[in-house]
């Protein structure tokens, strides 16, 4: 397994991962975008990555199993925070995928000066909430009724890391 930045030519292979994650996990949002535009707005942030915001892609033998998504604060009281969201295949979880794309986050923002990571998770979402608390990341909030799906509303938790 290899960790890398999403290049222009992993765009519809990053659409069809997050329609995969989309249809197993029941808390990866589906976006509203329409099937046609999916493929552009993806190129669109894969070719806008800069020290604001990179696209990690975890591949197996060239195909996409995870992916993360880390963005800075572009306010000025709020450079010092990166916000992420991460991803794995079922099948690929418990493998180390997760692990190795947070670290390669982690060492991002680092190197972008940031002293904080952030994420929103579902409260219902256990596993991943299990997930970042062993990678030592603790509950900052509770955000009440904040994501809905077809057939629900959840709470949400915001939980960060300060780096060292």
């Amino acid at each position: 397994m290899t960790i890398t930045n999403a290049t222009p030519t992993d765009a519809t292979a990053l659409v069809e991962l997050h329609r995969a994650l989309a249809d197993q996990h029941p808390f990866v949002s589906t976006d509203l975008i329409d099937e046609d535009k999916r493929s552009c707005w993806m190129s669109y942030y894969i070719e806008t990555q800069n020290d604001w915001q990179q696209i990690y892609l975890a591949k197996q033998a060239e195909r996409l199993i995870g992916n993360l998504w880390i963005m800075r604060e572009r306010t000025s009281s709020g450079l010092h925070i990166a916000h992420l969201g991460l991803a794995v295949l079922h099948m690929h979880c418990r493998q180390g995928v997760g692990t190795r794309l947070l670290s390669q986050a982690e060492k991002w923002a680092k190197s972008q000066n940031c002293r904080k990571v952030s994420l929103n998770v579902v409260a219902d979402n256990l596993p991943a909430v299990l997930f970042f608390l062993k990678h030592n990341y603790r509950f900052e909030a509770l955000k009440k009724e904040s994501y809905c799906d077809a057939n629900a509303v959840y709470d949400e938790y915001v939980m960060s890391k300060f780096l060292t």
